[in-house]
């Protein structure tokens, strides 16, 4: 979308006053045009001007090339702001597509661009292979397009759709992911993806219990339902499960003339990768003797948090804990 509103900008910087101002009401709401718009606007149509309507004319213009020009500097100021080397990373690691838009020299540019967009969205929702994650823009957009008769709704699966809707609402909860590097998102996608497939079992669970489809009125209201009721009190119980893991607090007691003073925090012991443990545990005692039968109690540990790892919605513990 910031290459669109780049190439927006370009385009009527170069058009002319009638082409600036219709690209103008395409991306401006009704209620939002200026007061006497229209009256500035047929001074573009009428041919001869009193000494007045010629200054407002002028005055017209100018208002619309220094709009087009601001709109045109906060496009390259967002792709400025945006972390490329990120994108270039996404896109070679196969997580990132671009999408060209086909058509931006018509004389509708904004609701061709949205028509377009909104196809290319349906299309995602339709296909087999993909589970979009929809912000509140594109919802509204996909849920119009139901309303007014342009989408068909014969041709949704309307079960795989509300697996859609519930995890957009629960990714909505989720801490920012501006505020992650898209390496960490990468390198969390691939940590995580092992958990993937019982998520989404879980999800499927859970959004057969709501009743009404993902454009209804009250859709979002059931997913809140879901949420408060099921999903939040699963999550308090893996985290009292992973801090409350009988064993490693049993490997602490045996092992530690002070366990007070257990250098590593249990629960970041308890999150880290196994192969690491006897080294951290070693670490935690300031390089005191292990004996062997160390890792008779450590199994046991891993087992119990093996067990904690099959729960459904730890796919979204862990990617909450990590962002």
């Amino acid at each position: 979308m910031i290459a669109s509103v780049v190439a927006l900008g370009e385009l009527a910087m170069s058009s002319s006053p009638k082409d600036k101002i219709k690209f103008f009401e395409e991306i401006t709401p009704k209620d939002k045009l200026p007061p006497n718009y229209f009256y500035y606007k047929s001074l573009l149509e009428k041919k001869h001007l009193s000494g007045k309507e010629i200054i407002a004319k002028k005055r017209l213009v100018k208002i619309l090339n220094n709009f087009w020009s601001e709109f045109r500097k906060s496009g390259f100021e967002l792709a400025d702001g945006v972390n490329l080397e990120g994108f270039v990373t996404a896109f070679e690691a196969g997580y990132l597509n671009f999408y060209q838009f086909k058509d931006i020299n018509n004389d509708n540019i904004g609701k061709s661009m949205i028509n377009e967009f909104v196809e290319y969205i349906f299309e995602l929702i339709k296909s087999v292979e993909s589970y979009p994650l929809l912000d509140d823009f594109a919802s509204e957009l996909i849920k119009a397009g139901i309303l007014e008769g342009k989408i068909n709704i014969a041709s949704i699966d309307k079960t795989r759709s509300k697996h859609i809707g519930l995890v957009t609402n629960l990714f909505q909860r989720l801490p920012i992911f501006e505020l992650a590097d898209v390496k960490e998102l990468i390198d969390i996608r691939a940590e995580l993806n092992q958990y993937l497939s019982r998520f989404r079992s879980g999800i499927m669970k859970y959004s057969n219990d709501i009743s009404s489809e993902t454009w209804d009125e009250d859709f979002k209201k059931a997913s809140e339902e879901i949420f408060y009721k099921d999903i939040e009190p699963t999550l308090i119980d893996i985290e009292d499960a992973i801090k409350s893991n009988k064993y490693l607090i049993k490997l602490t007691d045996r092992y530690s003339s002070s366990p007070q003073q257990f250098a590593v925090p249990v629960v970041s012991v308890a999150l880290t990768n196994f192969s690491n443990i006897p080294d951290l545990i070693s670490l935690a005692f300031g390089g005191a003797s292990i004996v062997a039968n160390i890792y008779d109690v450590f199994n046991k540990w891993k087992e119990e948090f093996n067990k904690i790892k099959q729960n459904q919605l730890f796919f979204y513990y862990e990617l909450k804990r990590k962002l």
